[in-house]
């Protein structure tokens, strides 16, 4: 049986964190995407890209981050790597790189904060490959946490992971 986790053609994965969260950026080589936002408090930026009736329908990037909130600053690094790369839509002499991204609550230590922030996401998406993918608690699983209804005494330890189905 072969383990080894398979990416589309183009598509490349990469992580950053520290000791409390992280950033998951995955290089989208403008595939087309979807959308179905879920959750009590669900925080996302540019994800109405992904909609049906959108006339992009596509993105350069999709970031996954912890930090709540604050870690929606996470994305601005993935912008900066793609510009400096060259790649977004062309608007003119410009280029914008379409990045959308969804965040989790991981804001586990008490009395402080610690948050996937650009230099974190630019890290991140500079990371990006598509061999040797890791999952677990690396990059935006680093702090994930499930079960936490009943508060943090009762959560678990999560992480990161991924599938892919090939028609």
């Amino acid at each position: 049986m072969n383990n080894k986790f398979v990416l589309p053609q183009g598509i490349k994965i990469g992580h950053a964190n520290d000791a409390y969260t992280g950033a998951t950026v995955i290089l989208a080589d403008g595939a087309v995407g979807g959308v179905s936002v879920r959750g009590g408090a669900p925080g996302t930026r540019e994800t109405d890209m992904l909609r049906a009736d959108k006339s992009q329908g596509f993105v350069d990037a999709v970031v996954l981050s912890g930090g709540s909130a604050y870690g929606l600053e996470a994305s601005c690094g993935v912008v900066e790597y793609l510009r400096e790369q060259n790649i977004g839509f062309a608007a003119g002499d410009k280029v914008v790189p379409l990045v959308a991204q969804a965040i989790l609550f991981d804001l586990n230590t008490p009395n402080e904060y610690h948050y996937p922030d650009k230099k974190m996401g630019y890290a991140a998406a500079k990371n990006a490959t598509a061999d040797g993918i890791k999952f677990g608690a690396v990059g935006a699983g680093v702090g994930a946490t499930v079960g936490k209804i009943l508060g943090f005494p009762c959560a678990s330890k999560s992480g990161i992971g991924g599938a892919t189905i090939f028609a």
